[in-house]
């Protein structure tokens, strides 16, 4: 298997609503529905490429790639790929960073104005496929299927038809500052239980293992996939299974709340921003569990530290869940998504690979490539985190799990989840909250024809 983001992480909705269109919802086990290769086969029409035929080469691309001055950019890739394909037609559209992205891209569907490839989060793959937004790109994609990593792979896929490629494979990990936790006589934790007992023992000492993004759903989503109950899954006939309310969800989510209340574990609002900054720069934040992406802001952070109390991080994997094999698990990824009306999907899945494969555009963001390259340079300002960090990140994703699916219900369980956000630090056990969630995650998945056990 080959070796080896920026994505809105304060966006709890991630800005895209559902359809109103729907059937209406039925009861939480389905017992006479559609087929889902039925609701595939509606959802997700086959993409034809008119350039074949030599009618049409262009591709509009859209993409939140942040500006880096010490990255490629995508102007400079669209550049390279026309003088290797002079036929093709690359035009990149500079989109926002951030929130507003998600808004104009909506915008720009809503009005026929699609782009022909963009960069989308990984979560919401399911959702845009499910609804026909994207077109069926299997038989184009065949070919790059053996090069990008099986995990990442899979995020681009929904119902095994690929709706495009990776760009990053982002895995979830534990960054953490090496003296300060030695100073405090704790190590990095090899159970759930011991990150948990490590969680307790920094916060007496007023530092803290990790933030607690509050509104990022997707985080919390993630901590429970990693410890072996991914949110949702498919099982072999088809039928959705729906975690959200299962015990050891609440289980996590009670230990997490007590964390949150009892020890004070600091609730952000986006790794990127100058909470963060300053809780990093005054030796408090000692550890982070997120993902590559977040390794700029984390840069950014420690720079406001005095030189004498600059101190070597690492980087650590999560601990495998009690029984289980390894389980590593992405946070944040994104892929390139071929929208239904491209052109020519042969040039869209040309230059998207390309730029998946491409360090220099991918790693100074803190993106890993989700396929093996040629060159893994770990940048100098980094080089605190480990010298071959880039390398340890990249393998680590290039073993990211498959057996956790992204949900196209993915937006009505952030709706129905975000009056939790305002929970963690109250009284009322948040576990008592989760089955209001499930029970909207499996409505919109009975609305779309899917089956719900």
């Amino acid at each position: 298997m080959p070796q080896g983001h920026r994505d809105v992480t304060n966006e709890p909705s991630w800005g895209w609503k559902a359809g109103n269109d729907m059937a209406q919802p039925g009861r939480r086990t389905v017992l006479s529905l559609l087929a889902a290769s039925a609701a595939a086969t509606a959802c997700a029409p086959r993409a034809r490429d008119r350039s074949a035929s030599g009618e049409d080469h262009r591709v509009r691309v859209w993409h939140e790639l942040p500006p880096n001055e010490q990255a490629r950019s995508m102007t400079q890739m669209a550049f390279d790929f026309g003088r290797r394909r002079p036929a093709s037609a690359i035009t990149i559209h500079e989109s926002m960073v951030g929130p507003g992205y998600l808004a104009q891209l909506r915008k720009a569907i809503d009005t026929a104005d699609a782009p022909s490839l963009a960069q989308l989060p990984d979560i919401l793959v399911p959702q845009f496929a499910q609804e026909g937004i994207l077109g069926d790109v299997t038989g184009f994609a065949e070919q790059y299927r053996d090069i990008f990593d099986r995990g990442p792979m899979s995020h681009i896929t929904y119902l095994d038809r690929i709706q495009g490629l990776p760009l990053d494979s982002s895995p979830l990990v534990l960054f953490y500052d090496v003296e300060a936790w030695d100073s405090a006589g704790v190590a990095v934790p090899t159970t759930w239980d011991d990150l948990l007992k490590v969680g307790t023992t920094l916060a007496r000492r007023g530092r803290y293992i990790t933030d607690f993004p509050v509104n990022d759903i997707a985080w919390f989503a993630a901590i429970c996939d990693a410890t072996g109950t991914p949110w949702f899954r498919v099982a072999d006939d088809g039928d959705w299974q729906i975690n959200i309310d299962s015990a050891q969800v609440a289980a996590l989510a009670l230990t997490w709340q007590k964390l949150v209340r009892d020890a004070g574990l600091p609730l952000s609002h986006g790794f990127a921003t100058p909470q963060i900054a300053q809780l990093l720069g005054s030796g408090a934040l000692v550890g982070h569990i997120g993902a590559p992406r977040d390794i700029p802001a984390l840069v950014s952070g420690l720079s406001r530290r005095p030189s004498s109390r600059q101190h070597d991080w690492a980087v650590a994997q999560l601990p495998n869940p009690t029984g289980q094999s390894e389980r590593i698990v992405s946070y944040g990824g994104s892929s390139w998504a071929v929208f239904k009306d491209c052109p020519s999907v042969t040039d869209a899945l040309a230059f998207a690979a390309t730029c998946s494969r491409n360090a220099e555009l991918l790693v100074p963001r803190g993106l890993m490539p989700a396929t093996n390259v040629d060159k893994l340079v770990t940048p100098q300002a980094w080089q605190f985190v480990g010298s071959d960090v880039v390398a340890q990140l990249s393998d680590l994703g290039a073993r990211i799990t498959r057996d956790s699916a992204r949900s196209p219900a993915w937006q009505a369980t952030c709706e129905a989840f975000a009056p939790i956000t305002r929970a963690w630090t109250g009284n009322a056990p948040v576990s008592t909250m989760l089955p209001a969630v499930a029970d909207a995650a499996a409505r919109q998945t009975e609305r779309y024809g899917l089956r719900v056990r």
